[in-house]
């Protein structure tokens, strides 16, 4: 859901679910047609596998939000330049409703700002290899309680006393 003018980060699914395996999709499914002004799906072209990202997924894709201690929504950047600077290329493009954006939970995403007078509607889903030796996160299964606990705290400074800025210098990432 993102309302007319929200903004929103950039990020890699991971550091929202890894105390479960890393070989899951991301699903991202548009509910409404969504132009690319009602702030539609960004990803960072390779993000996923290229050698400009790999310390970024080993640092901050293997930061774990909730048991973390970096305050903030999760996010790696707000700002796109930051990841163009990398050398890779950012993909947007308008949707319809029901199409389908597969990613892997590595990919560097974002959603455009939403500088429509329209509603951005959306659903997002994380798909896991039945078998896999790991399996999910478990505070996504049946009674699990998500990152509720998190969400209502992670703006916390004596919870999560770090800031994105400082983490990435302590990366070696800035």
């Amino acid at each position: 859901l993102s309302y007319p003018e929200e903004e929103h980060g950039f990020s890699m699914p991971a550091v929202y679910m890894n105390r479960g395996t890393k070989l899951a999709l991301s699903a991202w499914v548009p509910l409404l047609d969504t132009p690319i002004a009602a702030g539609g799906l960004v990803t960072v072209g390779g993000s996923n596998s290229c050698k400009e990202y790999e310390k970024i997924r080993l640092t901050y894709g293997a930061h774990e939000v909730e048991s973390g201690d970096i305050h903030g929504d999760g996010s790696y950047t707000r700002d796109p330049h930051e990841l163009l600077a990398l050398g890779r290329r950012l993909h947007a493009t308008s949707f319809e409703a029901g199409d389908l954006v597969l990613s892997t939970v590595y990919t560097m995403q974002g959603f455009a700002t939403n500088v429509s007078r329209q509603w951005r509607v959306s659903a997002v889903s994380r798909w896991i290899m039945e078998g896999d030796d790991v399996g999910p996160d478990p505070r996504y299964m049946r009674t699990g309680d998500g990152l509720a606990g998190w969400d209502a705290n992670r703006e916390n400074k004596a919870r999560y006393p770090r800031s994105m800025q400082q983490a990435k210098a302590d990366w070696g990432l800035g």
